[in-house]
């Protein structure tokens, strides 16, 4: 039986990830995998956000392997850690804001299933760029 991504983006709207973040909508998908907009629960900040979630292993089946796949999320969560706490650029009104990055943190689908998730809480642009 074939993947159908498109009955998992609309399981995973409601969903409530890291107990805080509520899925709203999927925006759209990119090189390493899904963009969705949430909204803090915790209100800790006053702009909009939007979740980035890496694709499964049943979306990337046929161009990495499964550990290929954990390399490249264990990778890029941890050069958005490092770029975090390293340099005064994640304050800049220019770049994008990252907010969090969330390593193996609970996911609740409204129709009750539960999961882990690794992803990265950022400002969300609905222009899609920034503008100067």
């Amino acid at each position: 039986q074939d993947f159908d991504s498109g009955a998992v983006k609309m399981a995973f709207v409601g969903s409530k990830v890291a107990d805080r973040f509520r899925v709203l909508r999927h925006i759209g998908k990119g090189a390493c995998g899904h963009v969705w907009q949430v909204q803090d629960e915790w209100n800790e900040w006053n702009f909009p956000l939007c979740l980035k979630t890496f694709y499964s292993r049943h979306e990337l089946a046929d161009t990495m392997t499964p550990k290929e796949l954990e390399r490249a999320v264990m990778e890029e969560l941890s050069q958005t850690d490092r770029w975090l706490v390293s340099t005064r650029l994640s304050n800049s009104k220019h770049i994008v804001r990252v907010v969090k990055v969330l390593r193996d943190v609970s996911v609740k689908a409204a129709n009750g299933v539960e999961g882990w998730i690794n992803g990265i809480a950022m400002e969300f642009c609905p222009q899609g760029e920034l503008a100067s």
